[in-house]
């Protein structure tokens, strides 16, 4: 008798197995990789619109022009762009009988920008009188606004037999909650120049910021004359002192004379150096070359001090006059160093008259 045996069908090979420990692990890492990958492709095309939208930031936009090598003393250049403060509105009056200054601040108008996010400045303003700096009277401050209307009168007490020997100083400041007011423009009004017999009602341009020594009126020490050149591709900083004239005489006791430049970052020094010494002139030629190093970055901050100083009997030396460059000094110095970093790689020269 034959019995029929089942037939057995093969179970197919792999349906019961299991993935491998080593391989879920491969799986997790393969999936984390592409989201973070994900993530970070997302994050930097953000990044590219936004920076697109907004512009460079604080970046130096310097013009490419070919490097020279050739220095004319001759080639002084007096010509410097430009820069506006804007301008205020004033009234003045001198009382005789009372021996009294009134002065109205009326309004000001095309105020530098002092807050580039907002694109705006909160102004306020200081009035004094140099060389007493005493008292200090202030407007109320007006915020956002670049041509904020005051209105404000201020008194002032000044002899009469004084008058022409003093300056009416107004300095504009931009209100900051965080941090320190910064000055962002200013004005010196020698009252000899004024005709204070009947109230007068003007505009006046407003200058460079500058400090509170500056606004006092120096003696005549004499000027220098000094050439700087960056040169970006190396991030170096030449200076050339070439001569000084007319130094004051009665001012020096002994005649050798030489100059001290020192270079400050974010009011820290960092280097300094000397000229060598000249005797028995009071127009010394010098044309030396100092060179320092500073990033374009760095240049935004620094601040180079030219002192002129005398040689004593004792070996120490005695400052006669200085004189202060970089984009943070006052007049001249601050026009200079902008002329000298918007036409780069080129010697840009200017004669400076030193401080007491």
């Amino acid at each position: 008798m034959n019995s029929t045996q089942p037939t057995t069908v093969p179970t197919k090979m792999g349906s019961n197995e299991k993935v491998p420990f080593w391989g879920t692990i491969l799986i997790a890492i393969a999936g984390m990789i592409f989201l973070l990958s994900c993530i970070i492709c997302w994050c930097l095309r953000c990044y590219d619109k936004r920076k697109q939208k907004q512009g460079p930031r604080d970046r130096i936009n310097y013009e490419k022009l070919t490097e020279s090598n050739v220095f004319d003393t001759q080639k002084v250049q007096p010509e410097l762009e430009e820069k506006s403060y804007g301008s205020v509105r004033l009234c003045l009056h001198y009382v005789p009988a009372d021996q009294r200054l009134n002065v109205g601040v009326l309004e000001c108008a095309r105020l530098p920008v002092a807050d580039t996010l907002a694109g705006s400045t909160d102004p306020y303003v200081k009035v004094y009188i140099s060389p007493d700096m005493k008292p200090v009277h202030q407007t109320k401050c007006i915020k956002k606004n670049l041509n904020p209307h005051f209105n404000e009168h201020f008194e002032f007490d000044v002899d009469y037999s004084k008058i022409g020997s003093k300056s009416l100083i107004l300095a504009v400041y931009d209100y900051d909650m965080l941090s320190k007011d910064d000055k962002v423009a200013q004005l010196r009004i020698p009252l000899e120049s004024v005709d204070l017999t009947a109230p007068s009602e003007n505009w006046h341009d407003l200058g460079p910021p500058g400090s509170d020594s500056d606004v006092q009126r120096d003696e005549d020490v004499g000027q220098v004359c000094i050439s700087l050149r960056y040169v970006p591709a190396a991030s170096q900083l030449r200076v050339v002192l070439i001569e000084a004239r007319n130094i004051a005489q009665y001012n020096i006791t002994t005649p050798e004379v030489y100059f001290k430049l020192s270079v400050f970052i974010n009011d820290k020094r960092v280097t300094k150096k000397k000229t060598n010494l000249k005797k028995d002139t009071v127009n010394p030629y010098f044309n030396e070359n100092f060179t320092f190093s500073m990033t374009p970055e760095q240049a935004r901050l620094a601040t180079l001090t030219v002192v002129l100083a005398e040689y004593t009997t004792l070996g120490k030396s005695k400052s006669i006059g200085w004189v202060e460059l970089g984009f943070k000094s006052t007049l001249t110095g601050s026009a200079h160093w902008q002329n000298a970093m918007l036409n780069q790689r080129h010697a840009v020269a200017q004669w400076h008259s030193l401080h007491t």
